[in-house]
């Protein structure tokens, strides 16, 4: 059976290479928290080494119709990106395809990169996880603000759990509204996430 036939939900569940993206511009105040994100899971990464699973790395300032190519071995996709709104800390969600218009700019969303390597192999792309951590300030020549710091510290504890687990069955566990608390419970020894 072709790979371009194949529904999203037959993929195989075990990862063999997972590729991890930041986006952001470092010199752009909480607009740098995806570059210190992945410097968090590089961190973790030597401290506690995934077994069984490659786990390849890119940083970029925002996703581009190159970072297509990025995608074509993964297995298991996390961006680390900052958001300019929303509530708590940060938000952990899947991303499907979706054509949108972000792929005639300079810069694609994770719906328009997907969908556009869809589009440029006839397969499906792996599946993609957004970590988007809450910013406040993003002015030219600025630093990672407190409030921003302390989102990520709250993101930390989620990519620990992540890179403990890299499967696309437990990472859809962890999106959604309780997803926070059923983190927080696990870390505490009151609940198992797997």
């Amino acid at each position: 059976m072709a790979l371009s036939t194949v529904r999203l939900q037959d993929r195989p569940q075990a990862v063999g290479r997972l590729l991890v993206i930041s986006c952001g511009n470092t010199g752009r105040g909480d607009d740098g928290l995806g570059s210190a994100a992945l410097g968090c899971v590089q961190r973790l990464i030597l401290l506690s080494p995934v077994q069984g699973v490659h786990i390849d790395t890119d940083e970029t300032d925002q996703l581009q119709i190159e970072c297509v190519l990025d995608l074509v071995n993964a297995d298991l996709v996390l961006v680390l990106d900052a958001a300019a709104s929303g509530r708590g800390p940060y938000r952990f969600e899947r991303v499907h395809p979706r054509k949108d218009l972000s792929y005639t700019t300079h810069a694609l969303s994770p719906a328009g990169l997907l969908y556009l390597f869809g589009q440029l192999t006839a397969e499906l792309p792996p599946p993609l996880f957004l970590l988007s951590i809450r910013g406040y300030r993003f002015a030219p020549g600025t630093v990672l603000s407190e409030r921003a710091f302390a989102n990520l510290s709250g993101a930390e504890e989620l990519l620990q759990v992540l890179l403990r687990r890299p499967e696309l069955g437990a990472w859809d566990r962890l999106t959604g509204p309780a997803a926070r608390r059923r983190i927080r419970a696990e870390r505490e020894g009151r609940a198992t996430l797997y």
